[in-house]
């Protein structure tokens, strides 16, 4: 990221090239088999043209930008482009304030930036600063290789970190223009260093459709959609129903005490698990990283979920209350001080929910850093260090709350170990 003056100056640079008919962008480019375009020849810097202080050159067959004494700058390509599909493997000597322009004004961010929160996959431009913004700092390796990919076609802007889509927009505001590479200036970031071996482009056809995500590589199924094979209910209380694991409680059957559905497969610690959930009335949630207790009780982090909106999203833990509200990223430090910063509009957040009806649910969790997400959108994260409370492993379940009648119910329940 950089101010508008950088921006201007590398605007007014000479460019008049078109997307159509790209065969070799920068005299060295081999046409891949699925499309792609390589912009960097892998032994020097044609095609590029560097501007600013920052070093710009060619190591063991990659292109690497650096800065040593806080002066900044930035390396771009000769042609313009409009409609394509990129994709930059990369890696980062942090700390860092690095990324890849792209129609010469809007950049694909790698950073970690305090306020407004924001990491790497961010979507930059200057004038409106973060257009879209990462907020799960636990998708970028810090200590290797990453791949960045971004669909532009027309006003539709989608971008993508080690696979995770992190942002998808629609912005007018640059049609078309360069592919550059930053090195932001700043004491701060002496010594950064970013190191790329891929930058390919395919040109996207007229109408082309965006591409679906990737697939789930790595996802497990942990429940079979027939009957509770890997669970362990209290007799009464879980069944299959329309191959969703249901429970629900009625006036002629309250629940007075809180059960869990627990799952038998392990206690994972770091992980990334997604699932389908309906609740009708009443409250719920998600067990994970807990303790098991006896009578199918549970204590530990909560996904909690409720039909009156006010803990859906949230990030809920038996012995502290709520860890962290919707609309907010929580860090607790080793002796439990919170730092609590706000990276949405709970209001807002809240109309991403169908009330009483399938809503999409994701949790990941990677070290001390949890983020929960509905229906694609972030509802909260939080870093927790607390010692004797934070906890990095512990069992699954699924909540039966007491209180009034209501019905929940679970599907698709997939698991990724991230270990």
């Amino acid at each position: 990221m950089r101010s508008r003056r950088d921006v201007a100056v590398v605007a007014a640079l000479p460019v008049l090239l078109g997307l159509a008919g790209v065969q070799s962008a920068f005299g060295q480019d081999k046409a891949a088999a699925d499309g792609f375009v390589g912009l960097f020849n892998g032994k020097d810097l044609t095609g590029w043209k560097a501007t600013g202080k920052a070093k710009y050159f060619v190591e063991d067959g990659c292109l690497v930008g650096t800065q040593t004494t806080g002066a900044g700058g930035d390396l771009f390509g000769e042609k313009e482009y409009d409609n394509f599909e990129l994709r930059v493997t990369y890696r980062v000597t942090w700390p860092a304030n690095t990324g890849f322009w792209f129609r010469s004004q809007y950049q694909y961010d790698v950073l970690k930036w305090k306020s407004p929160v924001a990491f790497s996959g961010t979507l930059y431009c200057p004038g409106k600063m973060f257009i879209t913004r990462n907020l799960t700092e636990s998708l970028e390796n810090r200590d290797g290789w990453n791949e960045a990919r971004i669909w532009a076609h027309g006003d539709r802007i989608i971008l993508w970190l080690n696979g995770t889509r992190v942002g998808d927009c629609r912005d007018k505001t640059y049609k078309k223009g360069r592919f550059g590479i930053q090195v932001h200036g700043g004491g701060g970031f002496k010594g950064m260093k970013v190191t790329i071996k891929r930058f390919d482009v395919r040109p996207l056809k007229a109408g082309e459709a965006p591409p679906a995500d990737e697939k789930e590589a790595g996802f497990i199924p942990i429940f079979n959609g027939k009957d509770l094979t890997g669970w362990d209910a209290k007799p009464g209380w879980w069944s299959v129903k329309d191959g969703a694991i249901t429970a629900q409680s009625t006036p002629k059957k309250p629940c007075r005490k809180c059960n869990y559905l627990i799952w038998k497969g392990g206690k994972p610690g770091d992980f990334e698990l997604r699932l389908s959930y309906r609740l009708v009335g009443g409250n719920s949630g998600i067990q994970f990283r807990s303790l098991r207790r006896p009578d199918w009780d549970t204590s530990g982090y909560q996904a909690d979920m409720d039909a009156s909106g006010q803990w859906t999203g949230c990030l809920f833990e038996h012995t502290r209350g709520k860890v962290a509200g919707r609309g907010t990223r929580t860090v607790i430090d080793e002796d439990g001080k919170r730092t609590v910063t706000r990276i949405g509009d709970e209001a807002k957040l809240i109309k991403h929910i169908k009330p009483n009806d399938w809503n999409e649910y994701r949790i990941l969790a990677k070290g001390p850093e949890m983020t929960l997400t509905i229906n694609g959108v972030v509802m909260c994260q939080a870093v927790d260090r607390q010692k004797g409370k934070a906890a990095g492993s512990g069992i699954l379940a699924f909540q039966m709350h007491p209180g009034p009648p209501m019905k929940v119910q679970f599907k698709n329940v997939r698991l990724k170990s991230l270990k």
